[in-house]
């Protein structure tokens, strides 16, 4: 891991988990920075937390790509990242994510923007509700320019391919988006009105300022 002007450069996997080793405000107002491809096989990932509303974290990949991302638990909140953060640049291939609710492959539980994010051949399992592509719970801000294809997502309600759930009163905006060859699954029924709960954008959304 190197430093500089602010900025946390990563170059490979140990890089990723001495990021997620650190409190959830070390990287206050910082930016963390990939600086190339990272082979993520035969290593179990563990989401990395940015909890700091007045500092957002920039997580910036930088067009580099996390290929082979495996994350598995019996927990909420299964992603590459929880908190208040924004991505941007990052790429991912053949991630495979299980968790329980507020589970995705970018954000579980996240406040902030994804911005020109892109998620192929990959696969998200959500034994609760809320999962989604790019963030299960999704708070406030937007996901722009972003793209999921070849991908298959898959739980019990509150179910989309770019969010499971657009929660609270935030601003939040759709832009830009494309969703291609993606399966919405349910693998269990809550019964009732839960079971309409999926959507190619986003399985539930509080209305209040979410734009489309």
């Amino acid at each position: 891991v190197g430093m500089k002007d602010g900025a946390y450069f990563i170059r490979n996997i140990k890089g990723l988990q001495w990021v997620e080793a650190q409190t959830d405000t070390y990287f206050s107002g910082k930016t963390v920075k990939l600086m190339n491809d990272i082979d993520c096989a035969g290593v179990e990932i563990l989401p990395i937390r940015f909890w700091n509303p007045e500092n957002r974290t920039i997580f910036d990949g930088q067009d580099y790509t996390l290929s082979n991302v495996s994350i598995q638990t019996n927990q909420d909140c299964a992603a590459l990242f929880n908190g208040t953060l924004d991505v941007k640049n990052l790429k991912v291939d053949n991630a495979t994510v299980s968790g329980r609710g507020y589970t995705a492959i970018i954000g579980g539980n996240i406040y902030g923007n994804i911005i020109n994010c892109h998620i192929t051949n990959s696969s998200v399992i959500g034994s609760y509700w809320q999962v989604g592509g790019f963030a299960g719970q999704y708070n406030s801000g937007s996901i722009e320019n972003c793209t999921i294809s070849n991908t298959t997502i898959t739980g019990p309600s509150a179910v989309g391919a770019l969010a499971g759930i657009w929660n609270e009163s935030g601003n939040r905006l759709f832009k830009n988006c494309e969703v291609k060859d993606v399966d919405i699954v349910q693998n269990f029924s809550f019964g009732e009105s839960y079971d309409i709960l999926y959507g190619v954008l986003s399985g539930l959304a509080n209305v209040n300022n979410t734009t489309f």
